[in-house]
């Protein structure tokens, strides 16, 4: 289960919000967990924004899924390395609870790539 949470600032504007995205990984070898993967996942983004003063705010809530490839290393010491890449379908949109509606960017739908890399340790 990956879990994250984002927030930023761009100019006036703050974003802040949660990302979910389970996922299972089917390695190439029987009960190994060191080695190369195929992984389906879906993932869960809300997203809440406010900007120009508090004058407008609203959210971004999407949901999508796919398959990610990928390579898993687990040292001696049991630090983990993991480096993937992948499709990833998804399905979005803005809701605008004040303020003005921004053009063009109400709904967002399709394609993406997903690519990543993450540490850790194993225990």
């Amino acid at each position: 289960m990956g879990v994250g949470y984002l927030n930023y600032k761009i100019e006036e504007t703050k974003f802040s919000g949660l990302i979910l995205t389970p996922e299972i990984k089917f390695y190439v070898r029987n009960n190994a967990i060191d080695g190369f993967y195929l992984a389906p996942y879906l993932r869960y983004n809300k997203y809440e924004y406010e900007g120009n003063d508090n004058q407008d705010q609203g959210s971004f809530t999407a949901f999508g899924g796919g398959v990610a490839f990928g390579r898993q290393w687990i040292m001696k010491k049991g630090f983990v390395m993991d480096l993937f890449f992948g499709g990833h379908y998804t399905d979005g949109s803005v809701k605008i609870t004040s303020g003005s509606d921004p053009a063009d960017v109400t709904k967002f739908e399709g394609f993406k790539t997903r690519v990543g890399f993450s540490i850790g340790f194993a225990f």
